[in-house]
């Protein structure tokens, strides 16, 4: 999945808790480990980031 400018990463999928603001990742492609999708049907995927595993979307 790419990471752009306005993806941000946050600690847990589909909570308000930020790991990263947007473009803290971007721009690249990355491959995710895991993906989840809540129950409002938004896909979240769980990446390796530098200094841990965060969940972005989309």
């Amino acid at each position: 999945m790419k990471i752009t400018a306005d993806t941000a990463s946050y600690k847990m999928p589909d909570s308000m808790i930020l790991a990263h603001d947007s473009g803290f990742y971007a721009p690249q492609e990355v491959q995710s480990i895991a993906k989840w999708i809540a129950p409002n049907g938004t896909d979240w995927y769980l990446i390796q980031g530098f200094d841990g595993d965060v969940w972005v979307k989309p």
